[in-house]
């Protein structure tokens, strides 16, 4: 099989692939993807909690993965250090 072949399956392949799930495989760039994305995450946590098949592991791991990336991205935790928390207490009436 010649990689010209193999690309246009690969594209084929694609535009059959629903569009939610293109949606979760692409990065989130607005909360409602980022919710639906966690949702789906989660109820996948029970799939894979449960015994899953490596195809369901893979897709866990993908969308895990951007989840990952976009809360790194658009929802970064503020790391206190133990410093900042004590100065906080002190400025508190």
């Amino acid at each position: 099989m010649t990689h010209h072949h193999e690309t246009r399956n690969v594209i084929e392949q694609w535009g059959q692939i629903d569009t939610t799930l293109r949606s979760l495989l692409a990065p989130l760039q607005n909360k409602q993807r980022y919710q639906q994305a966690l949702a789906i995450f989660e109820e996948l946590m029970g799939v894979v909690e449960a015994g899953a098949d490596a195809s369901t592991l893979e897709l866990f791991g993908l969308i895990g993965e951007n989840i990952q990336q976009c809360e790194q991205e658009h929802h970064a935790i503020f790391r206190s250090t133990s410093e900042n928390v004590l100065q906080f207490v002190i400025k508190q009436p």
